[in-house]
Order: C-alpha cells, then sequence, then structure tokens
C-alpha cells in the first residue's frame, strides 16, 4: 500500500519551462492547463491507490489498517483471517474499501 508521501512524491507537479509556464507537468507524465486540474487528478489517484477491490486485497492488508467499507461502516484489521473489528467477515464486507490509515502510514 502506497504511503501519502510516496504518492505525492509520484504526482508532484514539474516546471516544465519558459516555453509551456501555463502547462503543469506531473511526475507521471500528465500535463494539466490548471493547477486545480492537477490538484483534482492527486487526490483522484490517491483514492484509486487506496481502494481495496478484493477480499484477497483485504487479506493482505496489515494488521492495524483503518478502512472504510463499501457499505460506510469503519473497520479495524485485526491478527487473524479476515478479522476486522472483532468479526469474521468474508465478500458480505462491502468491497470496494477504502483504506482510511495503516501503520506504515506513521503517527496519525
Amino acid at each position: 500500500m502506497i504511503t501519502l508521501e510516496k504518492h505525492l512524491a509520484a504526482h508532484a507537479s514539474v516546471n516544465p519551462g519558459e516555453e509551456d509556464a501555463h502547462l503543469i507537468l506531473c511526475h507521471c507524465g500528465t500535463w494539466f492547463d490548471d493547477e486545480g486540474d492537477h490538484r483534482a487528478h492527486v487526490a483522484a489517484t490517491w483514492r484509486e491507490a487506496r481502494t481495496v477491490q478484493t477480499v484477497e486485497e483485504l487479506d493482505a492488508l496489515p494488521v492495524g489498517t483503518i478502512l472504510r467499507c463499501g457499505y460506510g461502516r469503519v473497520w479495524e484489521k485485526l491478527a487473524g483471517h479476515r478479522r476486522f473489528s472483532g468479526m469474521e467477515v468474508g465478500k458480505d464486507l462491502g468491497v470496494p474499501a477504502l483504506v482510511v490509515w495503516t501503520p506504515e502510514d506513521g503517527a496519525a
């Protein structure tokens, strides 16, 4: 799971030079005419990078991960196969789910 710091570095804007000063180049290679469009791109790619699509991806999350499931509930991954907040869960957790925090993200 990518951290916010790494994501922001991967999508930082690059100064393309005087000739194209009105344009914004993202580190990912995408060009933008507007700073607001670049900010929206960074937010959308962050959400995409932190979205869990399958039950197998849920299983791979580190213990302590906090996520919001597809039903809007918030869960913490506990030790054990598919254990979230004290409940054994399967495909009914509600994927896709959004990872809010992982232990790799550091202190909140």
